[in-house]
Order: structure tokens, then sequence, then C-alpha cells
């Protein structure tokens, strides 16, 4: 239950319950006063009936007699007469009276004649006295509630006793429950923030129920989460600066050293030979390129790593694929390698195009890098609709068609040495080289050229598939969505 359903229906439980409780018990004291006042009654009309006899005797009306003794000894602390003539005149009262001369009006003598009159403390019986038909006297029975008043006030005492304690249960099972419910939870997640905002460690508070605090609980343990993702994002980030800038350092120092050396000579020695000047120079500007891709590969690294978007364009599949594949048969007649082609793919694709570039020159450099001499590089791209090139292995196939629904396959593959198992997971990482790359001269930058195809395969919410065994040689391929 939310807890602002809960918190309403506390107050209406509050609120409605002792006033339940209140009507039942003020129905229950009802019930009981009617019920004693019945029996008292029809007790009253019993002791009427006693003495009435006795009250019809003449004799009584005609003196005022005060050593008359009308009432017995056991009820003489229930019940009180007064006889009067029929002129009003008190002729005999069980009061103590030291002269009777009281008398009262003939109006108030009439009132009330043949009906047991209710009062507080006493019930009254008046009636009249006849003698051949004639008025001669009236008579007035009070008979005394002392007892039931006692009864019906212990019953109210324990009543309005019985309605605190009920009322002082529900505040307390109230206070109970608010207390398991919003102030326990509340107090643990207070001291949680507070010794996590001191650096200490804290455990997620398990709390299972679908209400607010359950939602701020939940929310601040993801927060937690989030920050200790973020940190650790953070210092990783902070380490792969660290290693970016060593591994940058190092691979300048090398071609920096190189470029120093050979212009050293160049100025020096004024009789060098024109061949020698012009191999130097050669040397020089290879190392310059060399730089400038390495600089080129770590900018390119930063802004993927970054929170900058990519420019997506639409394109129409082949004619982008077509401009994407042109330019690569002289760098690979310059390198004595077979470059094969072909596209065979439908539909429109959002895409970056520079980014494109630099996968497909990434994958490209790096397929040239690792082929035998005299051996092939096949570059493809195929869609769902089109099957795929025979030569690819089977295990590949089967893969592939797994994951190119609505997607566009783009590869590039050589038939060089694999990279083995171990490996392959490793290359996509950042400034990672292969034993056998780091031990080709000029490899050609500082292991950022596949991590580079990840990133941006990423920000294409595509992704990056590599196939590599000894009879086949290497496969990288790219997974990009088709919009139409």
């Amino acid at each position: 239950m939310r807890i602002k359903n809960w918190i309403i229906g506390s107050y209406i439980i509050v609120m409605i319950l002792p006033i339940i409780i209140g009507i039942a018990i003020y129905n229950g004291i009802k019930f009981c006063s009617e019920k004693v006042e019945l029996e008292y009654y029809l007790n009253s009309v019993g002791i009427a009936d006693k003495y009435e006899n006795r009250l019809r005797n003449i004799s009584i009306y005609e003196k005022v007699n005060k050593n008359l003794k009308l009432v017995d000894d056991e009820d003489k602390e229930l019940i009180e007469i007064e006889v009067y003539d029929k002129y009003g005149t008190i002729m005999y009262s069980t009061k103590n009276y030291s002269r009777i001369i009281n008398s009262i009006q003939s109006e108030e003598l009439y009132k009330d004649l043949y009906t047991i009159k209710r009062e507080v403390k006493f019930n009254i019986v008046k009636k009249p006295v006849l003698n051949n038909g004639d008025i001669v006297g009236f008579y007035k029975i009070k008979i005394l509630k002392g007892n039931v008043i006692k009864n019906i006030n212990y019953v109210t005492y324990v009543a309005i006793g019985c309605f605190i304690f009920a009322v002082i249960v529900i505040f307390i099972v109230t206070i109970h429950f608010l207390n398991n419910k919003i102030l326990k939870p509340i107090t643990f997640l207070v001291n949680d923030m507070k010794r996590y905002s001191r650096g200490e460690n804290s455990s997620p508070f398990k709390y299972n129920k679908n209400d607010e605090i359950g939602d701020l609980i939940n929310h601040f343990n993801n927060l937690k989460e989030n920050i200790q993702k973020k940190q650790y994002e953070i210092e990783k980030q902070h380490k792969d600066k660290e290693y970016l800038i060593a591994a940058i350092s190092h691979d300048l120092k090398t071609p920096l050293t190189s470029i120093r050396a050979y212009s050293e000579a160049i100025y020096r020695y004024e009789n060098l030979k024109e061949s020698d000047i012009k191999e130097y120079s050669s040397i020089i500007i290879n190392k310059s390129d060399y730089i400038k891709k390495m600089l080129e590969d770590l900018l390119a690294y930063t802004l993927l790593t970054s929170e900058e978007k990519l420019n997506l364009v639409n394109v129409e599949g082949e004619e982008f694929l077509e401009m994407l594949f042109y330019g690569y048969d002289e760098l690979c007649e310059k390198n004595d390698i077979i470059l094969k082609k072909s596209i065979c793919v439908l539909g429109n694709y959002n895409v970056d195009v520079n980014s494109m570039i630099r996968v497909i020159d990434n994958l490209v450099s790096n397929s040239i890098r690792y082929a035998r001499n005299g051996g092939e590089i096949y570059l493809g791209a195929y869609c769902e609709e089109v099957k795929l090139p025979s030569f690819l292995p089977k295990e590949l196939i089967e893969e592939v068609s797994k994951k190119i629904k609505d997607n566009m396959f783009i590869f590039v593959s050589n038939d060089g040495g694999h990279i083995p198992k171990e490996e392959q997971e490793k290359i996509f990482k950042a400034f990672y080289q292969s034993d056998s790359s780091r031990n080709k001269e000029m490899s050609g930058g500082v292991g950022l050229g596949l991590s580079i195809v990840k990133l941006i395969m990423d920000k294409h919410d595509g992704s990056i598939k590599i196939f590599s065994n000894e009879s086949f040689g290497t496969l990288i391929g790219c997974f990009i969505k088709r919009i139409t």
C-alpha cells in the first residue's frame, strides 16, 4: 500500500474507530440503564401494591398521627410515604417532621395521579383514596433508586474507562505501525546517507514494500550504484589517460629521435650525397607521417570516448559503400596484395560518413599490415536478402545469418596469419598490440586503430565481430542497422 493511502487510512481509523467504540459503549450503557430501569419499574409496582392496602385505611386521612407506622423496617431505606387529606394537608410522612403543618396546592395534588412518575433519584406513585365515591385523601409513595443509581454509575465509569483504554490502545497501535512503516526505514535511510556522505561503507537496505519510502530507498541505492560506477569510470579514465600519456611518450620518442638524427646529419654534413639526402628526407617524412597518424588516432579516440555525438546522415547503402570502398586498389597494389570487393546491400542507413571512412581505413590498414606477400584482401558488404560469399567458413556464415536481419554486414578479411583466441578478446582494447605487431617495424600506431573502430560502431548502435583461424585467415566485420 502506498504511504499516502496508508496515512489516510490511519487517520480515518484513529478518528472513526473511537467514535464507533464510543457509540457502542453508549448504546451498551443505555441498554443496561433501560434494563435496570425496567426492573426497577416493575419492582416499584410491586412495592406500591404492597403498601396500597394499608394506605386505603380512611382513618389515616381524618387526623394527623405522628406515631403512625406504615413502612416496614426493611423498607425504610427504600421508600418514603406522604399522606394528604382531600384539601392537600399533610396528614402523615415518613420524614422526620417536628411539626406537620405542610400542605400542597390542589393543582399539585391532582397532578400525575395513577401513574408511576420517574425521577432521577426515585419513582413516585400517587393515587387518591375514595370512600363511597368521594375523595377522602391522597397518598404518595417515593421509591428510592439508591442502589440502582450506584450500579448505573459504576457501569458508566467502567464504560468510560474502557473507552479511554480503547482510545489509548488505538493510538499506541497506530504509533507502533507508523514507526515501523515510516520512521524506522526513514531513520535507517538517513543514517545510511550520513555514512555514505562520510565515505563509509553502507550496505543496501532491503525494503520490499511498494510504497513511496521503497521508491526513495531504491532510488538512493541506485544513486549509490551509479556514483560508484561513475567513480570507477573516472578512475579507469584517469588510469587510461596516464597510460595514454606514457604510451604516446614512449612511441613518439623513437620517431622523434630518428627525425632529429637524420635532420642533424643533413644539417651538419655538407658533403652528403644527393642520394643520402633523399634517403634521409624520405625517412623524416615517413616518421612525420607516423607521428601525424598517431596524433590523429589519439584525437579520434579522445573524441569518441567523450559524450560528443556523431553527425548521422541518411545514405543509400549501395552508393555509400561504393564511395567507402574506393581508393584502396593502389595501396594494395603497392604492398603486393590483391584486393577483391563485393557490394550487395539494399536500403538506407544512418551513418557518420567521416567516422565510417576511418573504420574502413583502419580495417584495411590492419589487413595490409598482417597480410602475406602476394595474398588477398576481401572488402565486402551484404544484407539479409543476399547470400553471403561461399569462401567464408560455414560456422561464420551461420553466425552472421542469425544477426544480419535488419542489418548490413561490412567486413574486411585477409589470408594472413590468424589471431589466437586469447588475443581476440583483447585486440579491441585501447593501446593493445599483438606481439607480431610489435615486432614489425613502424607498425603504424599505438594500438588505437581497432579500439577506434569499436567505439565508432558503438556510437552507431552497431556491433563488431572478429573471426580468425589458420586455414582461413582473419575477418573483422561490422553490423549496422538498416532503416528502410
